[in-house]
């Protein structure tokens, strides 16, 4: 039983994560109007779909027959699921830091004063964390 609630939310937690995500870039697009910053957030949108749809199905069919990743009396073979992973970690990684770089130069050009600057680069530096 536990083997299946592992299988189940390995899914959920990709979804979350891109979901998180997700909800930054557009979150972005709502505050910065600039053309050439919401293509990089539309970009980075499609670049999160894609991978979090690439370690779902990475995620429900490592197993061949898929039962067999809960059911291991079953015949049957897995894919090597602690690279999969790691390279959902790396992944992460390299969309995290794009997200953080992101708003950057869009920040520069806000024309507000210098306490309200330091407090919104905070915010920035709190979420970020």
């Amino acid at each position: 039983m536990l083997t299946m609630v592992v299988y189940i939310t390995q899914g959920l937690y990709i979804m979350t994560i891109g979901a998180v995500k997700l909800s930054l870039l557009f979150f972005y697009l709502n505050v910065f109007p600039r053309k050439a910053f919401r293509t990089a957030c539309f970009y980075t949108i499609g670049l999160v779909l894609a991978c979090m749809v690439a370690f779902i199905l990475a995620g429900v069919f490592q197993c061949s027959p898929v039962s067999h990743a809960w059911r291991l009396d079953i015949a049957g073979k897995c894919i090597n699921y602690n690279a999969v992973a790691w390279a959902n970690a790396g992944t992460n990684i390299f969309q995290d830091i794009i997200i953080i770089l992101l708003p950057i130069r869009e920040l520069r050009n806000i024309q507000i004063s210098s306490r309200k600057m330091k407090q919104l680069y905070l915010m920035f530096g709190v979420g970020s964390l």
